[in-house]
């Protein structure tokens, strides 16, 4: 429909308004922390600011800026209830800056006319099954506070999710997300190549990085305290080097799939570079669960390419290229790994047993619904050596040190019992198959080899789930979650055009300009 220049302005003055009322929220809240924190964050406003004006494409900006800030933890954080597991606080993250903007184009496109279907993929319905699990732990308790907060996680993950669903519609808007995961990697991989050299703790903690103390005990249990030697674990602005692990693991093969596209050369030899530091960083993470995921993904992937009706016989030599590469970089890091396998404390492994066998007889007493979202450190002692809440408090200095089962499925199972489980399990393989799909459909060969890398991404961080509850991180949740509108995405680019992968979509020819 046609549009007069009067409603056009008003909506122009409306988007103005509430950008402008976000700015003096922002204000606001940076005053309240106060500190290091309000210098970084007027700095990280004025920066905002001026880059948003100088960018000719707004709404390009905002799609960036929500992919490049995900990973960090740069929050204002309220209501803290400090434990792990699960969301601890309300927060408001610099992330949901960019998520607004692009909401309010979205919203903009709705009201007068531009966009007039909206995209609501049915896989978002397991996950809003959980969280109405959550809801019912908030309805009837005991630990209501707690299921809230990671409630609230949850909703803002699905807004994230829609957000970018609805907005990347054209195989150029695939491109600069793909773009901008992989500039976030070569980010968390120089970030951890620093650390690493340098031998210590950037200081970082307030875009996401361990606090010097978290990271000193970090690296020396890795080989029993009394080890000799001081070996640094890095961790990037991600956290726990064993979160940078699979973010690397879970990205990385995206990165490799589109070396086998026709993306320009120049592209192809940053991403190359880009996979060579952070391969490099995945070996320093010293995470044997992270080298187990990436190596079970690269497998995969190759496995794909090497059979796959359309790949198999294009970019051999790249393919055999790649394989030598990373056999002659993990044969230069050989040190490091043949230590880490042989000389490793065991205690490490004997914990997340132990904790397994917990959570296992946690479910088992309470199979269908569980104890509770978010709850499992308060509900743990009963059924652990600890016994009552006293004993666990004796053996751990604060509530934030209290430790949870290092496996998401067993976390999901025994918090939100077997349907929880079920719930979880159905989205995740949802998603899996949708990426399947989308690499056999094959309209567009850039986006079968996206979604090959992204199916890749997702063994990997299944395989990791074993070991790790990495989605439970809020930054860690929102890459994964970024990753999965990817996929469903591409779906729906698949959906709305025809055999010709030269036609634009309905949505692309209703889409106004930037």
């Amino acid at each position: 429909m046609l549009l007069s220049t009067t409603t056009r302005q008003s909506a122009a003055s409306l988007f103005l308004m509430a950008v402008a009322a976000l700015g003096a929220a922002i204000v606001v809240l940076v005053i309240f922390l106060g500190g290091f924190k309000l210098v970084f964050s007027l700095f990280a406003l004025g920066l905002f600011v001026t880059m948003l004006l100088a960018c000719g494409n707004t709404r390009l900006f905002f799609l960036w800026g929500l992919i490049l800030t995900a990973p960090f933890e740069l929050n204002a954080s309220f209501m803290i209830i400090p434990h792990i597991g699960g969301a601890a606080s309300i927060a408001f993250d610099a992330v949901d800056i960019f998520i607004f903007g692009l909401l309010i184009f979205l919203i903009r496109d709705f009201s007068i006319g531009y966009r007039t279907n909206m995209r609501f993929p049915k896989v978002l319905y397991w996950w809003i099954g959980l969280g109405l699990l959550g809801v019912i732990t908030m309805l009837i308790g005991p630990m209501r506070a707690v299921a809230g907060l990671e409630v609230f996680r949850m909703i803002k993950l699905a807004l994230l999710f829609i957000v970018i669903v609805n907005e990347v519609v054209r195989v150029k808007q695939i491109e600069q997300v793909v773009a901008a995961l992989m500039i976030a990697v070569a980010l968390q991989s120089i970030v951890a190549l620093l650390q690493y050299t340098l031998n210590l703790n950037l200081g970082a903690q307030i875009l996401g990085e361990v606090t010097e103390a978290a990271a000193e005990y970090t690296s020396q249990a890795t080989y029993g305290l009394d080890a000799q030697g001081f070996t640094y674990r890095v961790g990037g602005l991600i956290g726990h080097p064993n979160l940078l692990a699979i973010f690397l693991a879970m990205l990385m093969p995206i990165g490799i799939s589109i070396l086998f596209s026709g993306i320009k050369p120049l592209y192809k030899f940053l991403t190359a570079i880009t996979l060579m530091m952070g391969i490099v960083a995945l070996v320093l993470t010293l995470s044997r669960s992270g080298w187990i995921a990436f190596m079970l993904a690269f497998v995969t992937l190759m496995a794909v390419s090497f059979t796959h009706p359309k790949l198999k016989r294009k970019y051999v030599f790249a393919r055999l290229s790649i394989i030598v590469t990373i056999v002659v970089l993990v044969a230069a890091l050989s040190g490091p790994i043949f230590k880490r396998l042989t000389q490793s404390d065991e205690g490490a492994v004997s914990f997340r047993f132990e904790f397994m066998e917990i959570a296992m007889r946690m479910a088992m007493d309470k199979p269908i619904l569980g104890h509770g979202l978010n709850s499992f450190v308060w509900h743990m002692h009963p059924y652990s050596i600890w016994e009552t809440l006293t004993g666990v408090q004796g053996n751990f200095e604060t509530i934030a040190d209290w430790p949870v089962v290092h496996n998401i499925y067993l976390l999901i199972w025994s918090e939100q019992g077997t349907l929880g489980l079920i719930l979880y399990l159905g989205f995740y393989f949802h998603l899996m198959r949708i990426s399947l799909r989308g690499i056999g459909t094959y309209k567009d060969p850039f986006l079968a080899l996206v979604n090959l890398g992204c199916f890749a991404g997702l063994i990997a961080l299944a395989v990791d789930g074993l070991a790790s509850f990495f989605i439970r991180n809020s930054n860690c949740g929102r890459v994964f979650f970024i990753i999965a509108a990817l996929i469903v995405a591409i779906q729906w680019w698949h959906m709305e055009n025809t055999d010709s992968p030269n036609v634009k979509s309905a949505a692309d020819l209703a889409r106004p300009p930037g």
